[in-house]
């Protein structure tokens, strides 16, 4: 959530940190940033009055769910699984017809910085996000992979919520996100997740040194597992049981002059290396 800035900056701020959560997820490369402006409050009462207008037309077809939405909140129609209700849609009103001047500039301006930022985006004149605090800009990000249950991300601006929740006049924009969702389209990634080594100490005087070379090593950016229990021999059988690439082991006199073993089990080789280069040569096995 970004609170107080009425400014487009911080709806394109907003998105950014979305489309990079994606991204850092492995997961923005699947999904599409779906976007649509609803406009401020004038231009959004002008529409409204149109498409109900519109809608009256065809009141007795519409489904059950959508009848009860024409009295309630009408802009939640667009949000219909209905065949029937899309295919009278198709002839309504589109809000962007409605947008008055600062409306229009406020979404160009979003659409022009998302094209700054090399943020792939569709326009999508149906997304109105059917919570009816929303204002200019609301969007989705949309995957393939989970079907119709597509929306993994969504949020957009809401000018005046805070203050119709009894707060201070504050704008803001933010978006929320599905765990399930997301970890839904994660299992795969998961699964395909391989560790390459393992430290193992071969006294347990150097367990906690063992320890924090693993997450040094880690936060190298090395793909670790990691079993702190059995001797020297278990630890070994369990590393071989999860196909890394190599063991690297701590022994008491090698460790005091700043160097390991390393054993390969593709060749079964076992050498000697410093400390100070492991990280070099770990690079070059998993190259």
């Amino acid at each position: 959530e970004n609170i107080g800035i009425t400014s487009y900056f911080s709806d394109l701020e907003v998105i950014d940190l979305g489309y990079q959560f994606l991204g850092d997820l492995g997961l923005a490369k699947n999904c599409v940033l779906s976007i649509n402006s609803i406009g401020d409050e004038e231009s959004r009462r002008q529409f409204k009055e149109k498409f109900v207008s519109y809608l009256k037309n065809y009141e007795s077809e519409l489904s059950e769910d959508s009848q009860k939405r024409l009295k309630i909140n009408p802009l939640r129609i667009f949000d219909s699984k209905s065949e029937g209700d899309q295919k009278i849609l198709e002839g309504a009103p589109r809000l962007t017809d409605s947008l008055n001047e600062s409306s229009r500039e406020f979404r160009d301006h979003i659409f022009n910085g998302l094209e700054k930022l090399g943020i792939p985006y569709q326009s999508a004149s149906g997304l109105v996000r059917g919570l009816d605090y929303y204002s200019h800009e609301v969007f989705e990000f949309i995957t393939k992979d989970l079907g119709a249950q597509g929306t993994v991300l969504a949020g957009g601006r809401y000018d005046h919520l805070v203050e119709q929740l009894g707060g201070p006049k504050a704008s803001g924009v933010g978006f929320a996100a599905g765990i399930e969702r997301l970890s839904l389209l994660l299992e795969d990634q998961f699964k395909e997740a391989h560790l390459d080594f393992m430290v193992i100490p071969v006294h347990q005087d150097l367990e906690m040194d063992a320890f924090a070379l693993t997450e040094d090593l880690r936060k190298s950016g090395f793909k670790l597992f990691s079993h702190f229990s059995g001797n020297l021999s278990k630890r070994m059988k369990k590393a071989n049981s999860q196909n890394l690439k190599a063991a690297i082991l701590l022994g008491p006199d090698e460790f005091k002059q700043g160097k390991c073993q390393l054993k390969v089990f593709a060749t079964g080789e076992q050498s000697e290396v410093s400390l100070k280069d492991l990280k070099v040569t770990l690079s070059k096995l998993i190259k």
